[in-house]
């Protein structure tokens, strides 16, 4: 952080909103599984997320989710 800003409240709100972020705190594959589970609960289920969305994305991006999703890496 360059030193002018160090002693501002810029200086002190950066670090905040660093410590406050997902990209920073979360593991990307828990972040993902957490949005899909909301986005299941919004189409009004499982069922209705596959059907409506799942169904129609590409399968090659799909595989690697899923497989992302099942390491936990």
């Amino acid at each position: 952080m360059d030193t002018d800003i160090k002693k501002t409240v810029e200086g002190d709100r950066r670090p905040a909103v660093f410590r406050q972020d997902p990209v920073n705190n979360v593991k990307l594959t828990v972040f993902i599984q957490e949005k899909l589970q909301q986005a299941e609960i919004a189409c009004g289920g499982p069922e209705a997320f596959k059907a409506n969305y799942l169904d129609k994305a590409d399968p090659t991006v799909l595989q690697q989710l899923t497989t992302e999703l099942i390491t936990g890496r």
